[in-house]
């Protein structure tokens, strides 16, 4: 392959790890609304909502779980980008 189809190939890895970095930031937020959300129905009730405590359990599971694969797809992205800055013989 030649040097400029690597790098090529390099930026658009570098634009996948950043979309999925945002996609991972977006989630984090989302993760730290609903715990303010489940923070505010707990002072509300006065009680633990049995219902709504399994609800929020389920979808900070989910959330965590979509983290996780992301992060995840981040790593090989990150190998694959490493492989192709030996190729380029680029130090960074």
């Amino acid at each position: 392959m030649n040097l400029n189809k690597l790098e090529i190939k390099r930026q658009s890895l570098e634009l996948k790890f950043s979309n999925i970095s945002k996609k991972i930031d977006d989630l984090e937020y989302k993760k730290h609304e609903l715990e303010e959300i489940e923070t505010q129905m707990a002072l509300l009730s006065g009680s633990n909502d049995f219902q709504f405590n399994e609800k929020y359990n389920n979808k900070m599971f989910k959330i965590d779980d979509k983290i996780y694969k992301l992060e995840e797809k981040q790593g090989e992205i990150q190998d694959r980008i490493d492989s192709i800055m030996l190729k380029l013989n680029i130090t960074y």
